[in-house]
């Protein structure tokens, strides 16, 4: 038996309900904010995520899906959202239309890493991107909409850390220091860190290594020594988080497992993850649409997991659709329940979560009302000679067991009446 690929999962219909109000209830929060889907292709130049994503980090060299087309070309599934939103934007010059875009995204990602709870080789990841604005008031408010996320799935103790890891200014000299902390520890650091001290240094703060970890207990942080600007931002950014009365941790650790991010960081975390803790995550990235191509564009957004956002959130509900059978009481009559069917699907309102199933051949009455339970049907329509011949159902209810003869033409107003409870 063919099985799905290590940590590809499908998701099963008796899942897909749950992700479905998760989705729904997202789409419309990002609504209410004014932000707007975009949709970019799973496939992209490997060359977008190596200038975006940055050439040192874990993702680009160790866990893209990378292969070389027919034409000879690196493409790459993409591993993260945000580059390919940027790559869009500057392609279709979005900016022309606003001086601020705000958009958001759902869709699967791909990263080859092991396989652990809440973590994937495919994931669904949401995120938005606010582009056009440099402003710390853009980063609050792209903050408050993942606290609001938090709140209306009430996640499990749910902590919102902030960092800044400066600009170009003020990290570049922050960086030689790290680098000359680092050559004095460098034997106890793994070996993909020693690399690092030459490439890309911040990419320690991302080890996951035990000995590492102690000697990052010990680094200078960035934090401590932003530029005057890069401080100033941060400042007024913690003074809007106070005034929206959102509470935040300052943890200078967080640098963002991505090159491109300048000045603010945050994630969220949240409890019932295991060690991989974070469920959304994101902060300001104000060089990269001008590394893949377009005009200097301030921009900050975050991105979230959505099999993290399930495992964490306490109040989704195991919704499904209120499923109603038509059982034919002969096979004469099989024709005649799938017609009713398709009257009833035309005819019930398509926003209240109805699903119409005709029960054709099957082998006896008692066969069919037991696929009725096992598709849980909250009600049986009974289609036998008598109702053929008085233009009329027999609508079983599954729960009471109660059933009732009704004329064709009143069934849709009385089964919406029996769902209301009227």
């Amino acid at each position: 038996m063919i099985q799905s690929l290590k940590g590809m999962p499908d998701i099963l219909p008796k899942d897909i309900h749950r992700w479905h109000e998760v989705e729904s209830t997202l789409k419309n929060l990002f609504t209410l904010y004014s932000y707007e889907e975009i949709r970019t292709p799973l496939l992209e130049s490997t060359d977008l995520f190596s200038r975006s994503v940055g050439t040192g980090t874990d993702i680009v060299e160790k866990e893209m899906y990378t292969f070389v087309d027919r034409n000879g070309d690196s493409i790459s599934l993409r591993p993260e959202g945000t580059a390919s939103v940027v790559r869009a934007y500057n392609q279709h010059h979005l900016g022309h239309s606003a001086s601020l875009v705000r958009l958001y995204y759902m869709g699967p990602m791909f990263r080859h890493e092991r396989p652990q709870k809440g973590r994937y080789r495919q994931f669904f990841q949401v995120g938005i991107e606010a582009l056009g604005k440099s402003n710390s008031e853009v980063d609050a408010e792209v903050i408050n909409i993942l606290y609001d996320i938090g709140l209306h799935f009430k996640l499990e103790s749910p902590i919102l850390q902030i960092n800044s890891v400066g600009d170009y200014v003020c990290r570049t000299p922050y960086q030689n220091l790290l680098s000359q902390f680092l050559v004095t520890h460098q034997e106890a650091l793994c070996e993909t860190c020693q690399k690092r001290i030459t490439t890309n240094p911040m990419r320690v703060f991302d080890c996951k290594n035990s000995t590492c970890q102690e000697v990052i207990l010990a680094a200078p942080l960035i934090f401590d020594h932003l530029c005057k600007d890069c401080l100033s931002h941060f400042e007024i950014l913690t003074k809007q988080l106070d005034l929206l009365k959102i509470p935040y941790v300052l943890n200078k650790q967080i640098v963002r497992g991505l090159d491109y991010y300048t000045r603010t960081a945050f994630e969220m975390t949240a409890g019932g993850l295991g060690s991989q803790n974070a469920v959304g995550a994101g902060g300001r990235y104000d060089l990269l649409v001008e590394q893949c191509g377009g005009e200097p564009t301030p921009a900050v957004g975050f991105a979230l997991g959505m099999e993290r956002l399930l495992l964490s959130a306490t109040n989704i509900s195991d919704h499904k659709p209120i499923q109603i059978c038509i059982l034919p009481l002969q096979g004469e009559y099989e024709s005649k329940a799938s017609l009713l069917a398709q009257k009833l699907r035309s005819e019930l309102p398509k926003d209240r979560q109805i699903s119409i199933a005709s029960l054709v051949g099957t082998k006896s009455i008692k066969a069919g009302m037991r696929q009725a339970n096992k598709m849980s049907a909250r009600y049986v329509i009974l289609l036998g000679e008598n109702e053929v011949k008085n233009k009329s159902a027999t609508l079983k209810n599954m729960t009471t067991h109660g059933q009732q003869e009704i004329e064709q033409t009143k069934l849709v107003s009385f089964i919406l009446g029996e769902i209301d409870g009227k």
